[in-house]
């Protein structure tokens, strides 16, 4: 196809059973999937992934690989081996992309006592998957496959950090996570449109910084700490950014993602609603026509 593919994250909807999420993009005219890699089985066995594309008639475009730190059954919990692992799932499914997030430079622990739950900085389980990179790890291992690792962009860690401190710059707390470090981490990259979002930066702003090496954009829209609101509704100028991507030629793939609550996940003609919404919204933008709201 040309131009770019508009696909849907399973990880918009992780309530549902990944047969469902397929079914929706399916009925809505999405171009694909990308599954976000969880505690079901059913998002990492490549037999049950290709019924599904045979099913419904939509490839997985893209893998997201699990969170760092989330313990899967069946699946390496070094960071590293996750990394790897996605890939090599992706390689036998025919997916192009695979996501990874950058490491955090602190973690977390919740300490629990006398009723109450505090988060403490520790130390991060991301450190492995920092090292792999910085060392050349990623370079080399990027070198012996076809499927492209897009590293993606964090947000800002605590809403209450930003009341309290609102000068600190929270992308100091996530290895590679500004405009100038993060173009240099890989030659490929997963734009996410809400996280730039929580640091200030605007879509564009983050695209140009990237200088080409944007393969792989997460589109959500962001309003006053709310994150991965669909892209009729919020504060970025998502269309602009969609209009912008199709006369400058991108040929990437463009992932709608959001999640259950601002789907409105627990009311399905309600979810339904929003996702059509949302998918007439990014074709109009991308064809250069006034989008519907």
């Amino acid at each position: 196809m040309s131009g770019p593919a508009l696909t849907f994250s399973s990880g918009s909807l992780y309530l549902y059973s990944l047969d469902r999420c397929f079914a929706l993009a399916a009925t809505h005219g999405f171009d694909g999937v990308e599954v976000l890699i969880d505690e079901r089985y059913d998002t990492r066995q490549p037999e049950n992934l290709q019924r599904l594309m045979d099913t419904y008639g939509l490839p997985v475009r893209s893998l997201h690989a699990p969170f760092v730190g989330h313990a899967l059954p069946g699946w390496p919990a070094d960071p590293v081996e996750s990394v790897r692992q996605t890939v090599h799932l992706a390689e036998a499914i025919g997916a192009a992309h695979v996501v990874i997030h950058l490491p955090d430079r602190v973690g977390y622990i919740m300490v629990i006592g006398g009723g109450r739950q505090v988060l403490l900085p520790w130390f991060p389980a991301s450190r492995p998957l920092r090292d792999w990179i910085a060392s050349g790890g990623l370079s080399r291992f990027q070198a012996e496959t076809d499927v492209r690792i897009c590293v993606e962009n964090l947000p800002a860690k605590s809403p209450t950090l930003q009341r309290l401190l609102p000068g600190f710059d929270q992308r100091r707390l996530t290895w590679w996570n500004t405009l100038e470090d993060w173009p240099r981490v890989h030659p490929y990259l997963t734009l996410d449109t809400t996280h730039w979002a929580t640091h200030g930066v605007a879509p564009l702003e983050a695209y140009r910084a990237a200088d080409g090496r944007v393969r792989h954009i997460h589109l959500s829209n962001y309003r006053a700490g709310a994150q991965h609101l669909p892209p009729q509704a919020g504060d970025l100028d998502l269309a602009g950014f969609l209009a912008h991507l199709a006369v400058t030629g991108f040929d990437g793939q463009i992932v709608l993602e959001l999640n259950p609550k601002t789907l409105e996940a627990s009311d399905p003609a309600r979810t339904a609603a929003l996702l059509a919404r949302a998918a007439a919204f990014c074709r109009a933008a991308l064809a250069g026509e006034p989008t519907p709201q």
